[in-house]
């Protein structure tokens, strides 16, 4: 069986446990999670850079999904709309988190990089982990993350995030500009540093 006819019918039976759910067939929603608990887990534990915390966030995630699926029209795919409700749940973890290191740097308090502590090395060079922690903004992280390490479309990420396919292909170029720059002047700095010692 070719892969686009299995993935087609891999939708369709998501659509139909969906569709279950909605009618009151509570445990085919053990589908929905079987089907997509692994790749949320991916997306949050990448955004929030901590496996604790996607494990916590995935266990939010589809309780909110869960609750939600009366509303749940197919305008959008169901894909594009459970990652859209990971999104705001990581979005909302983040901003919790930059909250967080604020009152801790107002206080004097320990506030270590929680970011750099938990982040697996093996994902990014030195020179381009730091950029996506360091330089690039929360929202363009998870723009790069949906784009390249999940590989949706314009069109997808666009549903997710709720701006058009557009606008999102213009961050993404911006973005993927800035990293440029960033990692050109990081290893610069570096060469520079090799040469004077």
């Amino acid at each position: 069986m070719n892969a686009p006819r299995k993935e087609r019918r891999t939708i369709e039976a998501v659509e139909e446990c969906v569709a279950a759910v909605k009618d009151g067939e509570i445990e085919r929603f053990r589908y929905i999670v079987e089907h997509y608990q692994q790749q949320i887990y991916i997306y949050c534990s990448r955004i929030l850079n901590s496996e604790q915390d996607a494990e916590d966030a995935i266990q939010e995630i589809f309780l909110k999904t869960y609750k939600a699926i009366p509303s749940y029209t197919p305008k959008i795919s169901f894909n594009s709309w459970i990652y859209k409700i990971a999104y705001n749940h990581c979005m909302n973890i983040l901003r919790k988190r930059k909250l967080n290191s604020k009152l801790d740097s107002i206080l004097k308090l320990d506030s270590s990089n929680k970011y750099l502590e938990n982040f697996d090395t093996g994902v990014f060079s030195p020179h381009l982990e730091e950029i996506f922690f360091k330089v690039l903004r929360d929202e363009e992280r998870n723009l790069m993350i949906l784009h390249v390490f999940h590989e949706k479309n314009y069109q997808e990420i666009a549903e997710i995030i709720g701006k058009s396919p557009e606008a999102i292909r213009k961050k993404i170029s911006r973005i993927k500009e800035k990293i440029k720059i960033e990692y050109t002047k990081s290893r610069k700095e570096d060469e520079q540093c090799v040469f004077t010692m």
